[in-house]
């Protein structure tokens, strides 16, 4: 019997330059771990202490008659949800790199985050940072 399901996925992304690098970064192809999930919950997402961030995203499996399973491409992709916290041009921390406060303003980013990794991250329209204390 052949087989179709729409699956649910959690793609945690693990790598991050430390902030003596003194970038924002855009994640592009960071290293990533990716897990089936039943829930898209965020509040019920488990991610590894080395994780900056996390995103769901869905796909068709289709079970061949010889018990293979094929994966459709993604689809329904959340936007990025980052642990760590919001720093703007207005509320700059003590001892914030001064590079990173130009390229802010060069870039036109009102505001990033610094993530539990330590590396910085650009927020785009409908990411959400969850502030760890």
């Amino acid at each position: 019997m052949n087989k179709e399901k729409l699956e649910h996925y959690v793609e945690f992304y693990l790598c991050g330059l430390p902030s003596s690098s003194y970038a924002i970064m855009e994640v592009i192809n960071p290293a990533t771990s990716t897990k089936k999930i039943n829930s898209r919950d965020p509040n019920k997402v488990r991610a590894p202490k080395e994780s900056f961030g996390f995103r769901f995203f869905d796909r068709e499996e289709y079970i061949s008659p010889n018990k293979e399973v094929l994966s459709g491409p993604r689809k329904n992709q959340s936007n990025i949800y980052y642990f760590g916290k919001i720093v703007t041009l207005e509320n700059i921390p003590k001892g914030f790199p001064s590079a990173l406060i130009s390229i802010m303003e060069e870039r036109g980013y009102k505001e990033v985050v610094i993530t539990r990794r330590g590396n910085f991250q650009s927020l785009k329209k409908g990411d959400v940072v969850i502030d760890e204390k």
